[in-house]
């Protein structure tokens, strides 16, 4: 899977054909089909895709990526780790996240711009990392008051 042929397919997928596909973006940069940036820009699109069809990606799909994620985070790197704190924040990615915040927990040496990434993203999760859909389900229980 490369990203060219991510890009053709539709923004919306069943379930059962994203799944599939972060399998295989997951299976090809273990085999060093993909490198890191290619793998991030692939589960990029792809955690666009499943953001839209408001379900929590299948948990073990979630677990691997989080794994990967937490393996290749490079804190010194802005861009990296903007696009991995979207992937973790819209997949809810706990293991990732929580680095996250021990990174600024520990004072861990970082750039201005990172830091302000990371806390932003923190106060914006608060406590329901696990569930990315928590504002959307407030609001529809606020709704059906």
């Amino acid at each position: 899977m490369n990203l060219q042929e991510l890009m053709k397919m539709p923004d919306r997928l069943p379930t059962e054909t994203l799944e599939n596909v972060f399998n295989q973006a997951i299976q090809d940069f273990q085999n060093q089909s993909n490198n890191e940036n290619e793998f991030l820009e692939i589960i990029m699109e792809l955690t666009d895709r499943q953001v839209m069809t408001y379900q929590l990606l299948d948990t073990e799909i979630r677990n691997t990526i989080d794994q990967i994620l937490c393996s290749i985070l490079n804190i010194e790197m802005y861009h990296n780790v903007d696009i991995i704190l979207s992937i973790v924040i819209n997949l809810g990615l706990e293991n990732c996240f929580n680095l996250f915040t021990q990174f600024v927990e520990s004072n861990v040496q970082m750039d201005k711009e990172t830091y302000d990434e990371i806390t932003a993203a923190i106060e914006e999760v608060g406590n329901h990392i696990c569930n990315p859909y928590y504002d959307l389900e407030a609001l529809k229980k606020d709704v059906k008051l």
